[in-house]
């Protein structure tokens, strides 16, 4: 969220220094509020349908990813991400963030089946019983044996909570660990990657060292800008190995978050509050190009231009010089305004072929200001 990462610089301005070698653009507007459409279309540069049938908008959309595209022209082209898209690309290399974790592949096998027998048993069960199987995102065949941390001793347990790792959270923590052992830069190859790091992502529960928090209670932003910490630490990992790789200055560094999240981060320097269904409109984009020059003030660059989600592709293109095919966005209105596709999103909608009731609005201006958003559209019901 960058709302969130803008109330992250305010509570540890020492992360403006840590990132000093990226632009943060701040006005973002994301394309949809969640993975499932808002991944393919960072990717492609091409929006979801607002009807019609998301596996065939997969299959004609990826062959123009960013990562079908460079893989075409001889790069060396990965994903790893949670998102079901990987069956769609015939060039690029893709898994999933469980099978790029796992030791061995019979773990990842394992790990696949559970996820998968989740998910028929999420569809198939009485409603009743739905919140039980989802389980706060820990699942319930996926948690079955998962270690929990041991309770932490204290003499007010009312106002003392101790939380444990989602398996999202443990598999990203396992992958950077994984990949930064890894990774290597023996091939002269240019190489493309997307690392879907699943943190920050709900439910909050880390602490800035990427630990189960123990302690008292907190509000849900403050849960967050903890674990947007942590997911800064994350990614320095990876800028460090990269560094010691000697290949560091030599890469462009994308952060793109696929949507924004419902809680409130509100400033007063940008009007009235935020209403619920909108927060999920404002994405992180952090973008440090290849040999950029060192930072006039040695803290991170602000830049408060508009842009959509939907544009990250020919920004990339633009960057690198790399003479993609860029289509048609669809991300504005022939006047220029931007266009975010809002939809009610449950559990159960990662089994159906379909987005929900979408409603768009048209942002005019800022789109941290209220007044710069117009329903094109009445709010659907489900």
């Amino acid at each position: 969220s960058s709302r969130g990462f803008y109330q992250i610089l305010q509570n540890h301005p020492e992360v403006k220094k840590e990132l000093a070698d990226f632009t943060f653009y701040r006005d973002t507007l994301a394309a949809f509020p969640t993975t499932y459409a808002a991944v393919p279309a960072i990717l492609t540069g091409q929006p979801a349908p607002v009807q019609g049938s998301m596996a065939a908008y997969f299959d004609a959309a990826a062959p123009t990813s960013i990562n079908e595209q460079l893989a075409q022209s001889g790069w060396s082209s990965e994903v790893v991400t949670i998102h079901p898209i990987c069956k769609n690309f015939k060039k690029s290399a893709c898994q999933s963030l469980a099978q790029a974790t796992a030791l061995d592949k019979d773990t990842a096998s394992r790990k696949e089946l559970l996820k998968l027998l989740d998910l028929t048993l999420f569809r198939y069960s009485p409603h009743l019983l739905k919140q039980k199987i989802y389980n706060e995102d820990r699942w319930f065949l996926q948690g079955l044996g998962r270690s929990q941390p041991a309770p932490a001793p204290t003499s007010d347990k009312k106002n003392v909570v101790n939380y444990s790792l989602s398996p999202s959270q443990e598999l990203t923590f396992q992958f950077v660990d994984s990949f930064v052992d890894r990774v290597t830069t023996e091939s002269a190859t240019p190489s493309f990657k997307l690392l879907h790091l699943m943190v920050p992502h709900g439910p909050y529960t880390t602490n800035t060292e990427c630990l189960p928090y123990v302690g008292p209670k907190l509000a849900g932003p403050k849960r967050y800008v903890n674990q947007g910490v942590c997911g800064i630490k994350l990614t320095k990992k990876i800028f460090d190995k990269l560094k010691d790789q000697g290949v560091y200055d030599a890469t462009t560094i994308v952060i793109v978050a696929d949507h924004g999240t419902p809680l409130a981060f509100d400033f007063e320097e940008f009007g009235p509050p935020i209403d619920k269904k909108r927060r999920r409109a404002f994405p992180l984009l952090l973008v440090k190009p290849a040999h950029a020059p060192p930072s006039p003030n040695g803290e991170l660059t602000v830049d408060s231009r508009p842009l959509s989600q939907l544009e990250v592709l020919g920004l990339i293109n633009d960057l690198e010089k790399l003479n993609l095919i860029v289509p048609e966005t669809h991300a504005r209105t022939p006047d220029g305004a931007r266009l975010f596709h809002n939809y009610s999103w449950t559990t159960a909608d990662w089994s159906s072929d379909v987005l929900p009731p979408i409603q768009t609005f048209e942002v005019t201006g800022d789109s941290w200001r209220v007044e710069s958003w117009k329903a094109q559209d009445p709010a659907p019901s489900r």
